[in-house]
């Protein structure tokens, strides 16, 4: 399925139709970023953004909703 991105509003396959296909379950998410996207975000977010969110909650990167 073709989505759009919450936050940077580009398109994306999710396969939530085989979750282990898809791009999310290979992201690390720490509790403090889930909570920062179920907060912010009511749906999926590209593999950039999700790895750009995990990385500023592992402290690695700055992390802000476009």
């Amino acid at each position: 399925m073709i989505k759009k991105c919450e936050r940077c509003n580009s398109e994306f396959i999710c396969r939530s139709d085989n979750v282990f296909e898809c791009h999310c379950v290979h992201v690390p998410i720490s509790q403090r970023a889930q909570e920062y996207l179920n907060k912010n975000f009511k749906n999926c977010l590209c593999n950039k953004c999700l790895r750009e969110v995990a990385a500023k909650f592992s402290g690695k990167l700055e992390c802000t909703k476009e």
